[in-house]
């Protein structure tokens, strides 16, 4: 079974090709090292959002916020986060 862990945030990050011998494309800024707390902070099989992409996904007809109240993330201090559900399919448990 594979079990995976998905953290979202929301903010402004610039996209830059970085390396001289392998380019590559990559996006950078601290929305990017948010979202990877919101991961690492995560339970398997959870998405876990940070509070700029729960106030753009709150009322939505087909997903649910779940809050997990107030957590410290690392670099950023004590921050209301929250899980996303699929209203559709939350008799189920399952997730977006």
């Amino acid at each position: 079974t594979v079990e995976i862990r998905v953290g979202m945030y929301t903010g402004n990050v610039t996209a830059a090709v970085m390396g001289r011998k392998m380019p590559h494309w990559t996006l950078v800024g601290d929305p990017v090292n948010t979202a990877s707390r919101m991961e690492s902070t995560s339970l398997p099989m959870h998405i876990h959002v940070g509070p700029s992409t729960a106030a753009l996904l709150q009322g939505h007809p087909e997903l649910r916020l779940e809050s997990r109240g107030e957590l410290h993330i690392k670099g950023k201090g004590m921050m209301s986060t929250s899980f996303l559900w699929r209203r559709s399919e939350e008799a189920q448990g399952s997730q977006v």
